[in-house]
């Protein structure tokens, strides 16, 4: 978008029409995002730690909120599998050997799932070994491949405790993850993120979270233990989601927001 050239053209296409542009990067790709919604005069951010930074680099824009969402899903879509029965589960693509944006993910890796992998653990991802769970040392037995993205509920149903790495920990930000695995009523284990009590997150209550192996490894462990506590944080949590971060409620909020 921001592109030379196409930013008289834009406007003219947008000029008679309200227009919402979404950051939807955060943390380590944010300057990919504020590159992508300068020419908008409305913007909405998907977390609100980033809040006063968009403040500082749009002046102009007036800055709505809406984050990385979850939907309502069907119970069917909930059903535990038992080939995909496990304690643990992490998902995504770890760039622990590309260490794109700073390595953050890389460390990410260190410190919630690496210190699981005496464990009963699974990983699922896709691409190449410099991107994805086939290059971390040590990772191979625990790897199933790529899921259909339909199947995420089934997948975070299917464990205990779902373990979440991100590369926005100490920049801001979940990334899509943080929403889905709460919104389908799993117990999520997270890396602790700068901001998170900004946007409503309360440790302890709708999920736990780690910020070294040693804390990854009591946590989880003792979550796989207390299955009472459990199912009470994976209720909160999703709870949580549903009324916060549900995407159909947040888009109808903001049409509001915009058209008030």
């Amino acid at each position: 978008i921001a592109a030379d050239g196409l930013q008289d053209e834009f406007r003219r296409l947008f000029a008679d029409r309200p227009v919402l542009a979404w950051a939807s990067e955060q943390g380590a790709t944010r300057p990919e995002a504020l590159g992508a919604v300068q020419l908008f005069s409305h913007v909405a951010i998907n977390n609100r730690w980033e809040l006063p930074l968009y403040r500082h680099w749009l002046p102009g824009a007036r800055l709505l909120y809406l984050p990385f969402g979850c939907a309502r899903w069907y119970a069917e879509a909930l059903l535990p599998r038992k080939d995909w029965a496990t304690d643990f589960v992490a998902d995504g693509g770890c760039h622990y050997v590309c260490g794109e944006h700073g390595g953050w993910k890389r460390a990410s890796v260190d410190i919630m799932v690496r210190p699981l992998f005496d464990q009963r653990l699974t990983l699922w991802g896709h691409g190449p070994a410099d991107h994805g769970w086939l290059g971390v040392p040590g990772a191979e037995p625990f790897y199933r491949g790529a899921y259909h993205p339909n199947e995420h509920g089934q997948i975070y149903s299917s464990c205990a405790v779902y373990v979440g790495i991100s590369w926005n920990w100490a920049l801001g930000g979940y990334g899509a993850k943080l929403a889905r695995a709460l919104g389908a009523g799993a117990c999520v284990l997270w890396h602790r993120t700068v901001g998170m009590e900004l946007d409503g997150l309360v440790p302890g209550l709708h999920l736990m979270t780690s910020g070294t192996p040693e804390e990854t490894r009591h946590a989880a462990l003792w979550l796989l233990k207390a299955d009472d506590h459990r199912r009470k944080i994976a209720a909160a949590g999703q709870a949580f989601a549903l009324r916060e971060w549900e995407w159909g409620s947040n888009l109808k909020r903001l049409i509001g927001e915009l058209n008030g």
